[in-house]
């Protein structure tokens, strides 16, 4: 029997390495991701099958599994990017979040016309920080109500999780 895979993604003073785990064993799979120029990343965010980086230039780069356009460089001034299972997110300067992946449940369908401080991606959904009353915003698949922030709520960062306990009121999958 195979042990389960898993990366590990750091971000070292500008350079990205990714490391595989297998079981205990912790053994290098990859350095300096795309080789095409870019010198630095600013940030790093691992989904399920892709793991995107943000150029210091603003541009974001993902890499993995190539399915249903997950895996690609998006142009743009992004500030933060954010990958769920399937899909990934990038905030842009002004505000504005751009998704893409794969649309399971609205999961890459952002709300029109609202701008965002931060955003946080999980499986199948993300969230975000409104730039107008710092309240939280969700968009994708809510079968636990992780997509239903509380009404009314402030707040400076949210953190999507990818598994959520299992709601009283049923699960509507």
């Amino acid at each position: 029997m195979a042990l389960p895979r898993k990366k590990l993604v750091l971000l070292v003073a500008g350079a990205l390495v990714v490391l595989a785990l297998v079981g205990f064993a912790l053994r290098q799979e990859l350095t300096g991701v795309l080789d095409d120029g870019v010198d630095r990343w600013v940030q790093v965010s691992a989904g399920a099958f892709q793991t995107c980086g943000l150029e210091e230039g603003g541009q974001i780069a993902c890499w993995g599994k190539l399915y249903k356009g997950r895996t690609k460089r998006v142009s743009g001034s992004f500030v933060q990017v954010a990958a769920g299972a399937e899909h990934t997110c990038g905030l842009e300067a002004d505000g504005a979040v751009r998704c893409w992946g794969n649309d399971y449940k609205g999961s890459t369908t952002p709300p029109d016309g609202v701008a965002f401080t931060q955003i946080s991606a999980g499986w199948d959904y993300t969230c975000g920080v409104k730039k107008s009353d710092s309240t939280a915003a969700c968009w994708g698949h809510n079968g636990r109500g992780q997509a239903r922030p509380p009404a009314g709520v402030t707040f400076t960062r949210v953190a999507a999780a990818y598994v959520h306990p299992k709601s009283t009121k049923g699960y509507d999958n």
